[in-house]
């Protein structure tokens, strides 16, 4: 009979036992897992550590990218207040339906680049890729600020849109990675919570902004540089700490990782296997 720890997981719950062995169709999934020296049974201590570690390491850079999503998203309905509809004064002489148009051309380019970014996520590493659509879309929300009529700002929300349409189903893809699926609609949920911080934080960048007296620039190009730079920034440090996979997740060492492994093996997520072959044998 097979041991279990109380409050543990058993071989057969990490779904390691023959019979779903057998019904594995991918031969590269079937080896990776025979490979595997997992133990026996993981305790329910070493179980709440490993998550633990992963919540308090990866959640925040999750949820603090999705809260730059959303604050450069509204950050065109800040502006507003700013002066970027005025006609002169360095406003752009927005008219009629124009600023509706600038704010819907966005969900255009979302909308587009939807397919080609879920494709990128599972072609390429995808923690890199995901860092590079951040400091490209930081880019972009700078360029705003070069903005001189319509039709440039219009071209610009387009592009920005394209740029963002990758991050929810990435991170998507990563909460599957890394938790069982009990465990992630709680942690969607917060990394999805970024939205309410993002609203607190724009508001007060914008106040800020909003307070300068005499500026060089229109008060509304400054608002784009300052939020444009700091996603930029942001997006160039998630090249070294958002995880291409568990297998390459900085913040695990080599147990941790193959506990992180044996947790998510249900969820048939590729990388899973593909860490399996390259950690666990090593065992």
């Amino acid at each position: 009979m097979e041991k279990k720890v109380e409050g543990g997981l058993s071989r057969s719950e990490l779904g390691l036992d023959p019979a779903q062995l057998e019904s594995v169709v991918d031969e590269k999934a079937e080896q990776a897992a025979r490979l595997a020296e997992i133990p026996d049974e993981v305790t329910h201590e070493e179980n709440q550590r490993t998550l633990r570690k992963i919540d308090w390491c990866l959640m925040p850079i999750m949820g603090i990218c999705y809260a730059l999503q959303y604050l450069d998203k509204a950050a065109l309905s800040q502006s507003t207040l700013l002066g970027i509809k005025d006609v002169g004064n360095g406003g752009l002489g927005l008219h009629g339906s124009q600023f509706s148009w600038c704010t819907s051309i966005f969900y255009f380019g979302y909308l587009a680049f939807s397919a080609p970014s879920s494709y990128f996520i599972v072609r390429f590493p995808i923690g890199k890729y995901i860092a590079l659509v951040v400091t490209v879309w930081g880019g972009i929300l700078m360029c705003t600020a070069g903005c001189k009529s319509f039709s440039g700002l219009m071209a610009q929300r387009f592009f920005l849109g394209a740029a963002e349409a990758a991050v929810a189903p990435g991170f998507s893809l990563l909460t599957g990675m890394f938790y069982t699926r009990k465990e992630q609609p709680m942690r969607q949920a917060a990394w999805f919570l970024g939205n309410c911080l993002a609203i607190i934080v724009g508001g007060l960048i914008a106040y800020g902004v909003g307070t300068i007296d005499n500026p060089s620039l229109p008060r509304w190009k400054i608002l784009f540089l300052i939020e444009g730079s700091i996603t930029c920034a942001y997006g160039l440090t998630m090249f070294i700490t958002l995880p291409d996979s568990v297998g390459t997740a900085w913040f695990l060492n080599e147990d941790q990782r193959r506990i992180a492994i044996a947790r998510t093996v249900k969820n048939n997520t590729g990388d899973v296997f593909e860490d399996l072959s390259r950690f666990l044998s090593r065992a």
